[in-house]
């Protein structure tokens, strides 16, 4: 039983990867549909590749989690069921900028939007590293069709914001924050993974190099805050668009950052 299990896992590989191609096909202008939370779009690729539409995590960029038919390959335990098929998301998510979508995937159709918090979950439980190796290969091949895309959507968005926006608050880490960090994260000597885009509570950021660029929602502008990072306050006054805090260490991942940054309205 497990043996014809890995050969059938094994069969829907292979049937992935010989039918994997450069194409890419745009969408014609009266096809166009505007990007919303909760549809499914497919990419006109070769294969064709599903995404489920996640949230607006900032204007013109969507949190989007890719989804396969192949539902034995991934590692997630969610499935969704929408007309006459069954997808599972991969246990990932990307980034992808609202004109890529509109422009280069079409609508298949749209889940309640409800849903949507269920999916997140699933995804963050499932492991980027099953045992099984047809299972992990899927996942990277995957994974690698979309990274490129989601990179990019990311910087795109970043740099467009920092030509509109002021330059508002820099902060430099002391040493004994940054030296801290390290210590909690065991990250001597390991390289970064470059530019790197965070979600925490109440906040949003983008690290390069040795800083990370905090953007703040629109109802804490003008309000008395507190930052704590590390439950250290770093800053203390009134919000701004964004805080940049310099003097950060070298990480392997940022992600954890994301647990480790407060921002506090004061009463």
């Amino acid at each position: 039983m497990k043996k014809e299990k890995t050969m059938k896992l094994k069969f829907w590989l292979d049937l992935y990867k010989r039918s994997l191609g450069k194409e890419k096909l745009e969408v014609s202008q009266e096809e166009r549909v505007k990007v919303e939370e909760g549809q499914i779009r497919i990419f006109l690729w070769s294969p064709w590749e599903y995404v489920l539409v996640g949230e607006r995590v900032e204007e013109g960029l969507f949190e989007c989690y890719p989804l396969t038919l192949l539902l034995e390959l991934t590692t997630t335990s969610i499935r969704i069921k929408h007309k006459n098929k069954t997808y599972a998301p991969l246990p990932f998510h990307v980034y992808i900028r609202e004109e890529i979508l509109e422009n280069e995937s079409i609508l298949e159709g749209k889940i309640p939007t409800q849903w949507l918090e269920d999916v997140k979950k699933s995804v963050e439980w499932a492991t980027l590293n099953p045992y099984n190796r047809y299972k992990r290969e899927f996942i990277k091949l995957v994974w690698e069709r979309f990274k490129d895309l989601s990179l990019s959507s990311v910087i795109y968005t970043h740099i467009k914001r920092e030509q509109e926006e002021p330059a508002g608050v820099v902060i430099a880490l002391s040493d004994h924050l940054s030296q801290k960090l390290i210590e909690k994260l065991g990250a001597y000597s390991l390289a970064a993974k470059g530019t790197k885009y965070l979600k925490g509570s109440g906040w949003y950021g983008v690290v390069e190099e040795d800083k990370l660029t905090i953007y703040l929602p629109q109802d804490v502008l003008g309000k008395s805050i507190r930052i704590r990072f590390m439950e250290e306050v770093v800053y203390e006054g009134v919000g701004q668009e964004k805080v940049v805090l310099e003097n950060l260490p070298t990480l392997p991942d940022y992600e954890p950052l994301e647990g480790l940054i407060d921002v506090e309205i004061q009463d």
